[in-house]
């Protein structure tokens, strides 16, 4: 009887000095930032990620490392960024969801990828994470589950349309496809590249010159990825990709306020292109700004000094009111092309005019 109340006692004793002893912190495993190589990255995204760099990583914010996984993620880090991801052991926003979806799929895991976005059942009404979750199902090839999910939930935008209709195709379905992918393309016009499906739509459901008319339309522009989610991402990971998106709408819309603004956004996060010097140069002429238009183009040539359109556009500029930067404009232009008989004439316009 004494031995085992002694032996009682004994484990008493152990019990109490194992509850005595901290339990050893849980540390994630740090993203393995040697592999990261910035030199192509745009400016403002190395600045960031710089900063991160000489912060110890257990000390990084919520907010840091999400900023952090945006960064890496828009730069094709997406394994780095599944680590970040997964040391943020706060609740997860639907923002967070997503990155985790995204970042999971581009990586190539597409299975774990769909177990996110099935176990976050709160999620299944926002578009941008159902978006990606049909993306996935599609590239698998299994479209009828995105009909099936569709039918249940039924909460769509144009870029969702675009989904389910694929998802008719790969089902065999034409004569839902092509309602579907009409409507997202008079939606889009732009979006040449949606003329590839809807072409084999129509052919399946033998409507042959309609089919043949489509794909003459087709081309390589994509459907634009605009929801919420992925437009902050990029804003947020990538900036100079997402003004420079920006850019090229407001370019094609001729609005040369939004050209102006943008590209000394640009400018300001060290982009430099001869592009966007040119448009640029463009936009301040159209507001009068000739002095800084001429620094514009002067730039351009910085970049590549065998640029044709920087030059014409100095001699268009400055042929009524500064013949000298025109007639510099118009001899590097006749350098360039000896043989050109406009060059020549606009030449002797100019010394005619003097």
């Amino acid at each position: 009887m004494k031995f085992v109340f002694l032996l009682i006692l004994s484990i008493l004793a152990l019990l109490t000095a194992c509850s005595n002893e901290s339990p050893e912190p849980i540390h994630f495993k740090q993203p393995n930032f040697n592999t990261i190589n910035t030199t192509y990255w745009d400016y403002p995204s190395q600045q960031v990620f710089n900063s991160f760099m000489s912060i110890e990583f257990d000390g990084l914010s919520y907010a840091n490392k999400r900023k952090m996984a945006e960064v890496l993620l828009t730069h094709n880090y997406s394994g780095e960024a599944i680590t970040v991801l997964d040391s943020i052991d706060a609740v997860k926003s639907q923002y967070l969801v997503y990155l985790l979806l995204l970042a999971n799929y581009t990586n190539g895991d597409f299975e774990k990828a769909l177990d996110i976005f099935i176990n976050e059942k709160s999620n299944k009404s926002n578009l941008p994470l159902v978006n990606l979750y049909y993306k996935i199902l599609l590239e698998l090839g299994r479209g009828k589950e995105v009909i099936s999910h569709f039918v249940l939930n039924k909460h769509a935008d144009f870029i969702t349309n675009y989904y389910l209709a694929l998802a008719y195709l790969q089902d065999n379905q034409c004569n839902k496809t092509i309602p579907l992918l009409t409507t997202v393309i008079d939606k889009n016009p732009n979006a040449n590249k949606l003329y590839a499906p809807l072409a084999t739509a129509l052919q399946k459901c033998n409507r042959l010159q309609e089919a043949n008319e489509a794909r003459l339309k087709h081309g390589t522009i994509a459907l634009p990825a605009n929801d919420e989610f992925a437009q902050r991402l990029e804003k947020n990971g990538n900036p100079v990709k997402y003004t420079n998106e920006l850019l090229r709408i407001a370019t094609s819309q001729n609005d040369s306020t939004k050209i102006r603004g943008l590209s000394e956004q640009l400018i300001q996060y060290k982009y430099f292109s001869t592009e966007l010097y040119v448009n640029y140069a463009i936009a301040l002429r159209q507001a009068r700004l000739l002095n800084q238009a001429n620094l514009a183009l002067f730039e351009a040539i910085k970049l590549n000094g065998s640029h044709e359109k920087s030059y014409q556009l100095l001699f268009e500029f400055n042929r009524a009111s500064n013949k000298a930067i025109a007639k510099e404009a118009i001899n590097n232009l006749i350098q360039l092309d000896p043989s050109n008989t406009l060059y020549k004439k606009a030449k002797n316009y100019l010394e005619n005019s003097e």
